[in-house]
């Protein structure tokens, strides 16, 4: 399955590995000590880059947890700072794997984890060497929904993007890898203004969701995180399949 999300009313460990309080029952003390300790640990071991972040971030504010046997895409992955984070909620999994997909380098990771595939090309080249990948690493399931000839879906529990793109284009592509995406698998992407000015770029934030959601993701949050800039907005959604004609 896609694993599970978010979270109870009682008190526990947060992304970071810091208690937090009871929903409801934390202090203005408890929300200092825990900034603090982020950002202790923040400095003690630095990520390759700031969007890092981001991606931390999004998934302590949606309750998702990456599994170690997930199967995971980021497209546009370079420099490597969300791959960097996947790889590492992977580690200890034998059948966890991260194909990072973007035709620069990732020149954040040196070297590149062995549970990395770094496809160098576009996102829309990327599905038949990334299904080849994962047939010849024997990470396909009996389960999956993928045919002997190497075409179809239902392998990936997890497609992330941090793209420089305006929310449209980024969507379009998404709307692409759904077609690689197991029911109950997760997306979270950044939608940035790479528009003409902030009223086009709101537009373009509800046009991608609306278009993400026809595609079968379901019920999009759009969070604007603490780590994003003024002009980003991260949505995370759940994907149940796309709609019947």
């Amino acid at each position: 399955g896609g694993g599970g999300g978010g979270g109870g009313g009682g008190g526990g460990l947060g992304a970071s590995g810091i208690f937090l309080p009871a929903r409801g029952e934390a202090t203005t003390r408890d929300l200092v000590h825990a900034c603090e300790r982020v950002q202790e640990m923040r400095h003690a071991r630095p990520p390759p880059c700031r969007a890092y972040y981001k991606i931390e971030e999004a998934f302590a504010r949606s309750g998702v947890r990456v599994r170690k046997d997930w199967k995971c895409v980021d497209v546009g992955a370079s420099p490597g700072g969300w791959t960097s984070y996947l790889s590492a909620g992977l580690s200890g999994g034998e059948r966890g794997r991260v194909w990072a997909v973007d035709p620069a380098a990732l020149s954040g990771l040196d070297p590149i984890p062995d549970n990395v595939t770094h496809l160098r090309m576009k996102a829309e080249e990327c599905e038949g060497p990334l299904l080849a990948d994962a047939f010849d690493r024997g990470l396909v399931d009996d389960d999956d929904d993928v045919s002997k000839s190497r075409v179809g879906i239902g392998i990936v529990n997890l497609v992330v993007c941090d793209a420089n793109a305006a929310p449209v284009k980024v969507a379009a592509m998404l709307v692409a890898m759904s077609r690689l995406m197991r029911r109950g698998g997760w997306l979270v992407t950044t939608f940035k203004n790479f528009c003409r000015g902030a009223a086009e770029w709101e537009r373009e934030v509800v046009a991608g969701a609306a278009a993400l959601a026809r595609a079968g993701f379901e019920r999009p949050r759009v969070y604007h995180l603490f780590s994003n800039c003024p002009q980003e907005k991260t949505l995370v959604a759940r994907y149940v399949g796309a709609r019947e004609e």
